[in-house]
């Protein structure tokens, strides 16, 4: 058995009650992780404060914290009410809060001509940017990204609650300094959602890398496309776009 208890966290001098440290990683370190895989720069590391029980105590036994914290959506809504995370700077992905970096030109650029070429193909009411969604239920607690775009399978008038990962056609992510995630832990997400396609644009080397087929859990076909290839949607094998005029 663990040794101590813990009075709360401490959050840029702010205090987080005992109740975010119930379930994994409890009375442990906390990190909030950027897309490049490392702690956050404009956060300071969070610490569980932790004081001997008094069992302990009296045997003189010294605890270490040693845990890690993972997020679930639950905590994180409190944190964001309670003003300590800015929702629209975070996106929780297998516990993690992982910061969205700033976007270059070159991902604007990519965003501007692929929401070009998607509502050539598809209605414009079943395109979004930027919307959170719902995967799997076993992966729904503790994650819930937000796409750089998306294709429905109907319209945005007829979705009344949070889009679900049965209810999409076509993921899209842009990706410069969050393609390890992208291709990592965003993949598998989506692939455990049965998302039945799913783009990466990896804009610093110009390719396009295609994820089809989920079975359990992972995708069976992944073919990476270079600039000077034709790429398609399944839903429009018949419509293909050189990749390169998804860069510009």
């Amino acid at each position: 058995r663990k040794c101590f208890y813990s009075d709360g966290l401490i959050l840029g001098g702010v205090t987080v009650p005992q109740t975010f440290l119930s379930g994994r990683g409890r009375g442990g370190e906390l990190q909030f992780k950027s897309r490049f895989g490392r702690p956050s720069p404009k956060l300071l590391s969070t610490h569980a404060v932790a004081t001997p029980s008094p069992f302990c105590a009296r045997m003189g036994i010294m605890t270490a914290l040693v845990a890690h914290k993972l997020w679930t959506r639950e905590e994180r809504e409190v944190l964001e009410k309670s003003g300590l995370v800015d929702p629209r700077r975070y996106e929780l992905l297998e516990g993690e809060l992982v910061e969205k970096m700033p976007k270059n030109i070159l991902h604007v650029r990519s965003m501007v001509l692929l929401m070009k070429w998607l509502i050539s193909l598809f209605d414009a009411e079943c395109i979004a940017q930027e919307s959170p969604i719902d995967v799997s239920p076993e992966d729904n607690p503790t994650s819930e990204p937000v796409p750089d775009a998306i294709v429905l399978t109907q319209s945005i008038r007829t979705v009344t609650s949070q889009i679900r990962a049965s209810q999409l056609q076509i993921v899209f992510e842009v990706s410069d300094s969050s393609l390890a995630i992208d291709l990592g832990s965003k993949a598998k997400l989506y692939a455990r959602g049965n998302i039945p396609e799913y783009w990466v644009l990896d804009v610093d080397k110009r390719r396009v890398i295609i994820h089809r087929r989920p079975v359990n859990g992972e995708y069976r076909s992944i073919e990476v496309f270079a600039e000077r290839e034709s790429v398609a949607t399944l839903a429009r094998p018949d419509s293909p776009v050189e990749a390169a005029e998804l860069f510009g």
